[in-house]
């Protein structure tokens, strides 16, 4: 039986009774505290938007939404598909949920040929006892070119409703940001359509709480850039992504020196050498990244894309990791019952191999020895350093320039990672170490703050229409889980028997999600069922929302754009003015 928390007390449930009782969002007790709050919260932002010049608001360009949603699940660790990818407003821990989010966008065209989109949103959770302004921003758009400055939804990697990216900006609330970029392929100048590019820039800062483990305040940058041949139905692409945290205030209250040149050129850093003695030959901060390389198919009725991802945390994983994601993904243009397919297969058990660690063994003295005991040597006695090291180099498969053992998202400077709100913006896939102890098995030793990141998975996904008006989204993803290289080795070459995922631990996600919305109607109905199984631990969980999207308060006629729902799904981005 799947268990509910209600959000109201019984002192509360008895107050509904009460016809005598004067009404008022903040004295009454009809609504629990957090609800009140953002109910407060949203007419708030209603409020200020209704102070803009009447003239403006009956314009077109003046669009306003809420949705709410109640969830509920059977283990304190919500199933996978119904927290991931919902830009942070789903908790990822409880047994049940309701929450209510309000915003309101306004477009304009401040001078010639410049547009400037203007959004505000409110969010709330009774379980959090959550409450804060969820997007304010401001977007400058010229021509293909955008200039974004505040705190927006945006999807950096544009990746689809159905794909597991590497780096899911997708599930977290924004933070601070300063970005600008070509989001969408743009034809090049002189080249006549035959090849296009994309480039975005972010900077911001991830302030939200990170204690008690986490560097305070860090900076947070990606850039990513793209090329793709054009005109024709059979394109090539590819291109590079790079995110990277650094700076901030260390628990002890150091703070780390910035330095963006080299931060932003991946080399290594003096000015933090200063202050972290042993960064200053490494490059400053925890670097993340991935090639994307690949072909499109734009057919008349379909569209095939198929894109091979080698992803890496350093120098090392870039040369020689074997770490990749490789994406298939058939789309039929038009409502169908089966309008898309997306397979996924993803390994990241790699990450550069196991490798010589960040030392050299210059204190072994009986190098014969040491290769019989960890490798089986059999060979001539190894006199010399050099022989020793080469055959050390040939065991791992390194060739002694560079370490293996990457840790994708641990780091020793910035233990917490890409974690904001409480939200893992990495490879959803992953478990941190709170997620762990919440699994069947008692006392699981974990190593790292990501205590599971060596994973290999097949996803599928698929989407359709079941009727004009009623559209399914189904997903199936198959996991084995291998932990971490620090869980797997004491030291060294030396393994841990014991080691929790040391054969390798399976695992499932399922998701089959139902959106309902009649063409003209600004309501959509939403309601998704969640399945984790295997051997780390069993969820079970519904979620039902709903989604309301309006045009100027009913002050001016409504426009077109009206006529087709402006969600694709349930908490894909609310831009009424961009194609998604």
């Amino acid at each position: 039986m799947i268990k509910t928390i209600s959000p109201y007390t019984t002192h509360q449930q008895d107050n509904l009774t009460r016809t005598n009782s004067k009404f008022n969002i903040q004295n009454s007790t009809f609504f629990p505290p957090c609800i009140k709050s953002v109910i407060s919260a949203c007419i708030l932002i209603l409020t200020l938007f209704f102070l803009l010049p009447g003239s403006l608001l009956a314009q077109d360009n003046f669009q306003w939404y809420a949705r709410s949603h109640a969830l509920a699940s059977t283990h304190d660790l919500v199933p996978l598909w119904l927290r991931t990818d919902k830009y942070g407003t789903v908790n990822n821990y409880g047994n049940g949920e309701l929450s209510l989010l309000a915003g309101a966008t306004y477009k304009t065209e401040i001078i010639k040929n410049i547009d400037m989109i203007l959004g505000m949103e409110g969010y709330a959770s009774n379980q959090w006892d959550y409450k804060a302004i969820s997007q304010l921003y401001a977007e400058f758009k010229w021509g293909p070119a955008s200039l974004i400055v505040g705190k927006r939804n945006i999807n950096f990697l544009n990746a689809r409703n159905q794909q597991l990216p590497y780096m899911d900006f997708r599930n977290i609330r924004p933070f601070p940001y300063f970005s600008f970029g070509f989001y969408d392929y743009t034809n090049i100048p002189f080249l006549k359509g035959y090849l296009q590019f994309k480039a975005t820039f972010v900077q911001g800062i991830l302030n939200g709480d990170r204690d008690p483990i986490g560097v305070d305040k860090p900076l947070y940058h990606f850039k990513s850039l793209y090329a793709k041949t054009g005109n024709f139905p059979l394109q090539l692409f590819i291109g590079m992504n790079h995110g990277v945290i650094f700076g901030g205030t260390m628990q002890n209250g150091t703070k780390i020196p910035v330095d963006f040149y080299n931060t932003y050129l991946i080399n290594a850093s003096e000015k933090v050498g200063e202050v972290l003695p042993g960064e200053g030959q490494n490059k400053p901060g925890e670097h993340l990244g991935f090639v994307d390389m690949g072909a499109v198919l734009d057919l008349k009725k379909v569209y095939f894309d198929f894109t091979f991802q080698n992803i890496f945390t350093d120098y090392s994983g870039f040369i020689q990791s074997d770490d990749h994601n490789l994406i298939f993904n058939l789309q039929l243009k038009g409502k169908h019952p089966v309008s898309s397919l997306n397979y996924e297969y993803g390994y990241t058990v790699h990450q550069s191999g196991i490798g010589l660690g960040d030392r050299y063994y210059k204190g072994i003295t009986n190098y014969t020895q040491y290769l019989k005991e960890n490798f089986n040597y059999t060979g001539d006695e190894v006199l010399t350093f050099e022989d020793f090291t080469a055959m050390l180099y040939s065991y791992t498969g390194k060739d002694g320039k560079y370490s293996g053992r990457d840790s994708y998202f641990n780091n020793g400077i910035y233990p917490l990672g890409h974690f904001h709100d409480d939200h893992f913006f990495g490879y959803p896939l992953m478990h941190s170490k709170q997620q762990i102890e919440l699994f069947k098995d008692d006392g699981i030793q974990v190593y790292e703050n990501i205590g599971n990141n060596r994973i290999q998975s097949h996803h599928f996904a698929a989407e359709g229409w079941i009727t004009d008006c009623l559209k399914y989204n189904a997903k199936a993803t198959f996991t084995t889980n291998f932990g971490t290289y620090s869980g797997y080795y004491i030291h060294d070459f030396v393994e841990r028997e014991d080691y929790y995922f040391r054969d390798g631990k399976r695992q499932n996600y399922f998701l089959l999600e139902l959106e309902y919305a009649k063409e003209r109607s600004p309501l959509k109905f939403v309601a998704s069922f969640g399945i984790d199984s295997g051997e780390l631990y069993d969820s079970y969980g519904v979620m039902f929302g709903v989604n309301y999207s309006g045009e100027s308060f009913g002050i001016g006629k409504r426009s077109g754009r009206g006529k087709t729902p402006i969600h694709r799904s349930s908490y894909s981005i609310w831009n009424p003015f961009n194609k998604e």
